[in-house]
């Protein structure tokens, strides 16, 4: 079983046999391969997961989507996780892209984009056969007009509860 996602899947410091990956590889029989990481943003959980899929085809994908607004930027190297806190830590060079990032956040834009992008996703996974289980770590999507039938894909997407 393969998981992705921020600290909610990550186990944010819990101990790893109480993270609900664990729980759950246990209770079906799965070895489980956590490639979660606590501040992710979902163009690093798809970028990882993605690579992750070119050479393996597990049993399961367990994904719990972070908020709209991260983002991920590529800089001499180095992945930076971004979010609209304000707190991140960011190289000099990229302060004032972060500052103008932080001021001009269209939360409902950035929802309609990782909908489709996950809708794009979800596409993906199904037309190679990979079963694949999607939910909300943070936000819904109760605001997309056009909402998808994601089958059992997806837990609740458009349930803000």
């Amino acid at each position: 079983m393969y998981v992705n996602g921020d600290s909610h899947t990550a186990g944010n410091g819990m101990l790893v046999a109480s993270n609900y990956a664990q729980i759950l590889a246990n209770h079906y029989g799965y070895n489980l391969i956590n490639h979660a990481v606590i501040g992710s943003s979902n163009a690093r959980i798809l970028r990882t997961t993605k690579e992750f899929l070119t050479n393996n085809t597990p049993s399961l994908v367990v994904i719990g989507w972070s908020t709209w607004e991260r983002e991920e930027w590529l800089h001499d190297g180095v992945w930076y996780q971004v979010n609209a806190s304000g707190i991140d830590m960011v190289p000099q060079p990229l302060q004032e892209k972060y500052r103008q990032y932080i001021l001009g956040v269209d939360w409902q834009l950035k929802t309609e984009q990782a909908h489709d992008q996950i809708w794009q996703f979800h596409k993906e996974l199904e037309a190679q056969g990979i079963k694949h289980i999607f939910f909300n770590g943070n936000n819904s999507f109760e605001r997309i007009k056009d909402q998808k039938d994601w089958g059992t894909s997806y837990i609740d997407p458009y349930n803000p509860n």
